[in-house]
C-alpha cells in the first residue's frame, strides 16, 4: 500500500512540474506613478504595466530572464532606465520592479499627474465591474419560463418563473 501511494505522490508531482508556467511576470512601477513605459521602444501604458516574458528551457537553467530594454517617461520629460534582469530562482512567482523618478525639475508635475492616472485606471475599473454587473442581470432576467399550474384544467394558472427549470408543482407551458 505504501508503494502505491509513493508511485501516486510521485505521478501527481511530474504531472504538475510537467505543467509549470512558461511565462515570467514583470510589473514596471514607477515613483511617481503614471510614467508612460515604452518596452523596445514601444509604448506599453502608464505605470503600474505588467508584462509577460516567455520562459525557454536555457532561461530557466540559468536562473533569470533577461527583458527588452524598458524606460520610464514622466510628464515633465524626465526619464529612467527599468532594470533588464531578473532572477526566477529568488523570484519564482514573477516580480515588481519600480523605477524611480531621477531628481530632476517637475516633480510636482509629475505628481499631479499620477493622481490622474490612478482616477482614470480606478473609474476604468468601476466601468468594467458595472458593465460585467449589467451583463449578468441581462443574462439572468432573460431566463425565464412559463409554468402552468398541475392538476388546473379549467382555471388554469400560468406565471413566468427566473430560470429554465418549473418549480415543484408546475409543468413548463409549452
Amino acid at each position: 500500500m505504501k508503494k502505491i501511494l509513493s508511485l501516486i505522490a510521485i505521478g501527481i508531482s511530474a504531472l504538475l512540474s510537467g505543467c509549470a508556467s512558461n511565462q515570467y511576470s514583470v510589473t514596471y512601477n514607477s515613483d511617481p506613478e503614471g510614467a508612460q513605459l515604452y518596452c523596445g521602444g514601444v509604448a506599453k501604458g502608464y505605470t503600474p504595466v505588467t508584462l509577460y516574458y516567455q520562459l525557454d528551457e536555457v532561461t530557466k537553467k540559468r536562473g533569470y530572464v533577461n527583458t527588452v530594454p524598458c524606460s520610464a517617461k514622466w510628464v515633465s520629460g524626465a526619464t529612467a532606465q527599468a532594470s533588464r534582469q531578473f532572477s526566477i530562482t529568488q523570484f519564482p512567482n514573477g516580480v515588481i520592479h519600480t523605477v524611480p523618478r531621477p531628481n530632476v525639475n517637475g516633480y510636482s508635475q509629475d505628481a499631479e499627474f499620477a493622481l490622474k492616472v490612478k482616477n482614470m485606471k480606478a473609474n476604468q475599473q468601476a466601468a468594467a465591474a458595472a458593465q460585467q454587473s449589467s451583463n449578468n442581470s441581462s443574462y439572468q432576467n432573460n431566463n425565464t419560463v412559463q409554468c402552468q399550474k398541475m392538476g388546473e384544467f379549467i382555471n388554469i394558472e400560468i406565471k413566468t418563473f427566473q430560470g429554465i427549470v418549473c418549480p415543484l408543482g408546475w409543468l413548463k407551458k409549452y
